[in-house]
């Protein structure tokens, strides 16, 4: 933007400019508009902070696009290039939608750090009870991703994003069986016969699988010499389709217990239908999670698991592992991108916190564990 002229303004009226400390910057444009900052400081500093506003005025670009159309190609080139999950792509729909309502018909050079903040705040408050942090953390990322390609591309000079702090995840801890429960679920799930939809909640209590992965695991995946179970795909929800994960840490490779091994060698061996896949259906095709969701259902509360949602068999294993795996290892167990999800599973327990520490002490320090006979 062109500039014509730019000054400072005392705002300490009563005091000499080497003694005042609060100013106000102002830059005048040539279309007759002003821009002012305040700024708290000596004289001298003042004058470079002036010179710095005025640079980073003369460097804005004017963008003509709305909000609204520069998310909407944004959201475009996802779905044609990302290659990315359905439910991905609606969440961006949901985000975009939301945003829009606050600044979607503003110029995208006029979308400045006061406005992000107002519009989450609108945002948030816009329900009754508001909406939760989580579902913000989500939707300011998708706003942040936004204005951060925008910048890329030259449509405007700064994020305006950049300095503001993401909302707090507050996602309560996801209900779980204890791990005495859930070696009880697993004693349970042995009185039910063997077939593919007890195949696949092993799968899930063992090796803490998701239920697409579990019903999307081919015999050639499990190693049951060196009992490994290899993860490569997943069976997509909506249309029954198999594909790979929806992110690269999707794809792991997970030691087995030697108890699911003989369960797996026990199914394999009986079992009166050729197929494919490990956890097939009765006619030998991949079992639909949907299926197995209608047989969860009925089945779950002579399993002790009344109550529990399908889903949370993983969780259950997940919040055992956390016991016993640092953070990074139960990113690699759980197939996560990042570690930000294991806050949901690492569950308040001083039991195993004294447990975690005593073991330590035990190995490294010769120290004697309580129950521990020493060596």
């Amino acid at each position: 933007m062109e500039v014509r002229t730019a000054y400072l303004e005392r705002l300490e009226k009563d005091k000499p400019n080497k003694r005042c400390r609060h100013w106000r910057l102002w830059v005048r444009l040539v279309d007759g508009s002003k821009r002012s900052r305040r700024f708290h400081g000596a004289y001298r500093e003042a004058q470079a902070a002036l010179a710095e506003f005025r640079a980073e005025i003369e460097s804005e670009v004017v963008c003509e696009d709305t909000f609204a159309a520069y998310a909407a190609s944004w959201a475009e080139y996802r779905r044609t290039v990302g290659d990315l999950a359905p439910g991905t792509l609606e969440n961006d729909r949901r985000h975009i939608t939301a945003i829009s309502r606050q600044v979607g018909d503003m110029r995208m050079d006029e979308i400045t750090p006061d406005v992000c903040r107002d519009a989450l705040v609108a945002i948030r408050t816009s329900r009754n009870p508001p909406l939760s942090g989580t579902y913000m953390n989500k939707l300011y990322v998708t706003f942040h991703a936004i204005m951060s390609q925008a910048h890329v591309d030259g449509r405007i000079s700064r994020d305006p994003l950049a300095g503001i702090q993401a909302p707090k995840v507050d996602t309560k801890e996801k209900d779980w069986m204890e791990p005495e429960r859930l070696a009880a679920f697993v004693d349970a799930l042995s009185t039910l016969p063997l077939d593919g939809r007890t195949v696949a909640c092993y799968l899930m209590a063992y090796l803490g699988l998701r239920r697409g992965e579990a019903c999307a695991m081919l015999v050639e995946d499990v190693d049951l010499e060196d009992a490994v179970a290899h993860v490569r795909r997943a069976v997509k929800e909506r249309d029954g389709s198999v594909a790979e994960p929806k992110s690269k840490a999707g794809v792991r490779d997970l030691p087995m217990p030697q108890d699911l091994v003989g369960i797996l060698r026990t199914w394999l061996s009986t079992r009166n239908v050729e197929s494919d896949y490990l956890a097939c259906s009765s006619i030998g095709t991949v079992l639909r999670p949907q299926n197995l969701q209608k047989w969860w259902d009925a089945n779950r509360a002579d399993l002790g698991a009344d109550g529990m949602t399908l889903h949370q068999i993983r969780h259950s294993n997940l919040s055992m592992m956390a016991r016993h795996m640092n953070v990074f290892d139960l990113q690699r167990w759980a197939g996560w991108s990042s570690i930000e999800p294991a806050r949901v599973y690492v569950h308040a327990d001083y039991a195993s916190l004294k447990e975690s520490s005593e073991d330590a002490f035990w190995h490294h320090f010769g120290t004697t564990k309580a129950n521990r006979p020493e060596d």
